[in-house]
């Protein structure tokens, strides 16, 4: 048996050690009546989370001219918390750079666990 509390305090912890404040934000669109479309800006939540940033992604292309590839990838991990949900286009600002949310794990409904895309 998992003891959720437990491993959610031990991933508390750890973002705590280098914590980011996000304040995450979601594009909210309604039908403005004729024919057209309103968007809006909504504050979701503010909420640390820890924000990896990897330059080499474990994925490696290599192509014929004998160049190799490797994609950035930067992930966010936070803990669940009642009250809101991160979905796919969410996005927030940290140090004047753009991260959009493009694909969330729920781990066993403790933590999120986020690939981000750098909008510049």
């Amino acid at each position: 048996m998992i003891n959720i509390e437990r491993i959610k305090n031990q991933v508390q912890r750890a973002i705590d050690t280098l914590p980011v404040q996000i304040n995450l934000k979601r594009l909210h669109v309604i039908d403005d009546g004729y024919g057209g479309k309103i968007t809006s800006e909504i504050n979701v939540a503010t909420f640390n989370g820890f924000l990896e940033d990897n330059a080499l992604n474990p994925a490696i292309t290599i192509n014929d001219a004998g160049t190799i590839q490797t994609m950035r990838n930067i992930n966010l991990t936070a803990v669940i918390n009642e009250g809101y949900t991160i979905e796919t286009g969410d996005y927030f600002t940290v140090n004047g750079t753009k991260y959009i949310v493009q694909y969330i794990s729920n781990q066993y409904n403790i933590f999120w666990l986020c690939n981000l895309e750098v909008e510049k």
